[in-house]
């Protein structure tokens, strides 16, 4: 793992150990402009190559096309460290017909009940920026701990 320390307490994470981070994480958030706000959703996903497959509603708002670029985050942490990813880019919905006939192989059935009707439509986002950073978890004595 190489990271590059910044200050005493914030290490960046170069883009190798983001993409391990990502690889090993199934939940994350996707946040993209809604119709009225910002929106942030849950949702399960899969790493191909340097994107991020994941499965929505034919009708998601997300899908709009002036509504393409959007923003993914996980995050983690032990007893030491907390830590934080995102992943910036943009969506290619249905971009391989065959990866529903493969979605067991590859893990990418949705874990929410289909409260909005099936969840056919498979939505790659092409990642193009990584970034991460990883902090100790102990509190500062110099922050006060409502901050």
């Amino acid at each position: 793992m190489t990271m590059t320390t910044t200050t005493d307490h914030v290490e960046h994470l170069d883009e190798a150990e983001c993409w391990h981070r990502l690889l090993g994480a199934q939940v994350g958030r996707l946040a993209f402009d809604g119709r009225h706000a910002v929106s942030i959703v849950p949702l399960n996903y899969v790493v191909r190559g340097h994107s991020l497959l994941f499965r929505t509603v034919s009708d998601a708002d997300l899908l709009t096309p002036q509504r393409r670029p959007v923003a993914f985050e996980i995050d983690g942490w032990s007893s030491r460290t907390a830590w934080s990813v995102v992943a910036q880019g943009d969506l290619n919905p249905d971009p391989d017909p065959d990866v529903l006939a493969r979605e067991a192989e590859i893990g990418l059935a949705p874990w929410a009940p289909d409260d909005r009707g099936p969840r056919s439509t498979v939505v790659e986002l092409v990642v193009r920026t990584v970034s991460g950073r990883s902090f100790p978890r102990h509190p500062r004595s110099d922050v006060p701990w409502y901050w």
